[in-house]
């Protein structure tokens, strides 16, 4: 994988792990190594004149962000659909103590 393309793909989970779950980012850039696009800019456009990549970006930027679990905790998280069904995907020291094993709550 070209060092560009890695620092695109970096600088986009980045930006994404920015945003709330389910919801528009308000502030945010992505960064290709080329160019750096506001996320506000992008909302802006007409849908009609976005380009491919734009579109795939703010459709990433709205389905990745930030989570509060249980006891205050938090981390990244993906929104996904599963059989018409809402869920998330986020790392398992999440909900499960990785000393005890045990959930962190239920």
């Amino acid at each position: 994988m070209k060092a560009g393309r890695l620092k695109a793909i970096a600088s986009l989970v980045i930006l994404i792990a920015t945003a709330l779950v389910g919801l528009p980012a308000t502030a945010g850039i992505f960064d290709d190594g080329n160019d750096r696009l506001l996320l506000t800019d992008l909302r802006e456009k007409p849908v009609s004149v976005l380009t491919g990549e734009e579109r795939a970006i703010l459709r990433a930027a709205d389905r990745y962000g930030n989570i509060g679990i249980c006891t205050a905790s938090g981390g990244n998280a993906s929104l996904i659909r599963i059989n018409a069904r809402d869920a998330i995907i986020t790392s398992l020291h999440m909900i499960q103590d990785p000393q005890t094993g045990a959930f962190r709550c239920s």
